[in-house]
């Protein structure tokens, strides 16, 4: 490698070293707003994808030479909800600097994938409060305590008929059953549903499951998508449920 041409006057200049913290306020001017991709139709509001704010980040940081590490310090699970608490540990690889804090995250799930949620979610609001990350609220921050979000958040329903009154023409949950199992040591649940035509299904998920227990407590019409299942014909499993807003 060539040396560094000397000044006129014979002395050699030091080029400073870009230090941790000056290279990760470059990363956050290099990030623009992160479009809200995903959509929670339950509770019918729209959110920025933890891939797509990976995606924003990783490469900016990794034109620098920044690593970051995350290591679980703590998981605690109480009813469905896991809880846990993580270290990011920011690398420089060209200085050895390094920086290190501790995020939370919460994930719900019936089953086995709490965790993982949780380490979805600390990640994703890591990086997004981190390098403060617009989302495109027009000055509303991607917050679940912001009042705007809290009104938002609540899910738009059509007021219930009459307890045991169904409009006609329109489909209705008239059977919903929980089944739970175990299969190689690890637990589910299967959600089993009549509808008021007479077709029998079931499904795995749980927001599907969800939605079809707010729909028979609350006597609101639904609109199911079925099919059949490819493994074992005679079963027929439920590919989407939405509340039916024309009821």
């Amino acid at each position: 490698m060539a040396d560094t041409p000397a000044p006129p006057n014979g002395k050699k200049t030091r080029v400073a070293k870009q230090s941790l913290v000056s290279k990760l306020a470059d990363v956050q001017a290099a990030i623009g707003v992160i479009a809200k991709t995903g959509r929670n139709t339950f509770q019918n509001y729209s959110y920025a994808e933890e891939a797509a704010i990976v995606e924003a980040v990783r490469g900016e940081l990794a034109k620098r030479s920044i690593m970051v590490l995350p290591s679980i310090l703590s998981v605690t699970r109480e009813d469905t909800l896991t809880t846990i608490k993580i270290s990011y540990t920011i690398t420089d690889g060209d200085s050895g600097e390094s920086l290190t804090c501790e995020w939370a995250g919460t994930g719900s799930d019936k089953q086995d994938k709490g965790l993982y949620k949780a380490i979805t979610g600390s990640l994703k609001y890591f990086l997004l409060k981190t390098f403060l990350m617009p989302t495109g609220d027009n000055g509303i921050a991607d917050d679940p305590e912001h009042p705007a979000r809290e009104v938002e958040d609540e899910p738009t329903l059509p007021p219930p008929p009459p307890q045991g009154q169904m409009q006609e023409g329109k489909t209705y949950v008239t059977k919903y059953k929980v089944v739970k199992g175990e299969k190689n040591g690890r637990p589910w649940i299967r959600y089993d549903l009549e509808f008021s035509t007479g077709e029998k299904t079931s499904t795995f998920e749980d927001a599907l499951g969800d939605t079809a227990e707010h729909a028979k407590k609350n006597n609101l019409a639904v609109a199911p998508i079925l099919a059949v299942n490819q493994k074992n014909p005679q079963y027929t499993d439920l590919v989407e449920l939405k509340l039916d807003a024309s009821a």
